[in-house]
């Protein structure tokens, strides 16, 4: 089987590359990849090599950190950077739409305020 040694936020990008290589795979789930019963040896190889080649184009398109990059606890830190990242756009949304709660004139204020 295939496997990646490291993680990454955008791990969906792969079925997409894939695709791109001309590889359709039946996704079963998290790092499983279904094959038709009746695949030839030729059939398995071709679709090796296209994996292959999708994941080195995520490497090489930025979309894997390097090797060692992430530690051991990836899908912690993973996750706890998109929180993060999601919380920051909340917030600044919420700020926004409270700015448009003031009156026009503070608006105003506020937005010269900050061209300076």
């Amino acid at each position: 089987g295939w496997r990646s040694r490291g993680g990454s936020r955008y791990h969906w990008v792969l079925q997409y590359l894939l695709r791109d290589e001309g590889i359709q795979l039946l996704w079963l789930g998290p790092r499983r990849i279904g094959q038709p019963m009746a695949a030839t040896p030729k059939m398995l190889a071709e679709t090796s090599c296209a994996v292959v080649r999708a994941a080195r184009r995520m490497c090489d398109e930025g979309w894997w950190a390097p090797e060692g990059q992430v530690g051991l606890d990836s899908d912690a830190r993973i996750r706890a950077r998109l929180a993060t990242e999601v919380g920051r756009a909340t917030a600044a949304g919420l700020l926004m739409a409270m700015r448009q709660l003031l009156p026009p004139s503070v608006q105003r204020r506020l937005a010269k305020s900050q061209c300076k």
